[in-house]
């Protein structure tokens, strides 16, 4: 599922890249009965989790595995009270999650009260024009959210990882591509670009995911997934010329982060190994 990019209007190219990061609508009824999901699972990460498929995610979990412990990690805490207050068993973790140091700290406030990890979901991330915009450890702010803190986050969870775990990275799981990386400049220093910043950060996840899995042993599996087109709001906060073609082209073709959250969750129940994922679920 490694589909080349094409230089497509930058609105495509946001929708198709960048979808997964929204703010989802609250949930007004509870979700339908799906497939299976296992019943021995008890601890839940989903990191990016107060806002658009990772907060849906949360809740599908919160609500088809109620005696499990579904932890979200965020910015927002009047997003995750609005959260909790639904869900007794989910809990929150407030973070600046594009610094190192916070992904750092996150992982040690989590395994002082869990000894094991059954599946971490990673959605963190930005819609932005700006160009390289740098944190202050020096790491332009996209790339942060998009490759180097879910890169961190799974290197220093692994001792919670067991047989059976499972690990998801959603960003696009379909348009990796390494002819597009500018392997002497990977941080992208000085050949920085909305596109480039997108190719590198898509294919680093793919790289990411084969060699966790080579290296942590295929009883774990590894996703990345492409989500496809989903309805949000968050594109109220592009230019005029860019928000309403982005709007009318999600409603009319989009699914709600819901209905995604169940797609990914279910996508994610297949082989160990690793692999790449649709916006179906399939590799």
């Amino acid at each position: 599922l490694h589909a080349t990019m094409t230089k497509q209007p930058l609105i495509l190219v946001f929708l198709l890249a960048y979808v997964s990061y929204t703010s989802c609508h609250t949930i007004e009824e509870p979700f339908s009965a799906h497939a299976h999901l296992p019943s021995d699972v008890t601890n839940i990460l989903l990191v990016g989790g107060t806002s658009g498929i990772g907060r849906a995610m949360a809740e599908y979990y919160a609500t088809r595995l109620p005696r499990a412990s579904v932890t979200i990690v965020g910015r927002s805490e009047k997003a995750a009270k609005e959260i909790i207050s639904k869900y007794p068993n989910i809990t929150f973790i407030q973070a600046d999650l594009s610094l190192m140091s916070e992904v750092r700290r996150v992982v040690e406030v989590y395994k002082q009260s869990h000894h094991s990890l059954d599946k971490l979901v990673l959605s963190q991330g930005i819609l932005t024009l700006n160009g390289r915009t740098e944190t202050s450890e020096g790491i332009d702010y996209k790339l942060a959210l998009h490759y180097y803190g879910r890169m961190l986050f799974i290197r220093e969870l692994q001792p919670l990882f067991h047989e059976g775990s499972r690990v998801l990275s959603i960003l696009d799981g379909k348009g990796g591509d390494t002819s597009k990386v500018e392997w002497d400049d990977m941080d992208l220093k000085r050949s920085y670009g909305t596109l480039a910043a997108a190719n590198h950060a898509i294919t680093f996840n793919d790289i990411m995911m084969q060699y966790f899995s080579e290296t942590m042993g295929h009883d774990i599996a590894f996703t990345h997934a492409y989500p496809g087109i989903v309805r949000t709001t968050l594109t109220d906060n592009l230019p005029w010329f860019m928000k309403y073609p982005a709007q009318f082209l999600g409603y009319m073709m989009g699914v709600s982060p819901e209905e995604c959250a169940v797609n990914m969750a279910q996508g994610m129940e297949g082989t160990n190994g690793w692999r790449c994922m649709d916006d179906e679920g399939n590799t």
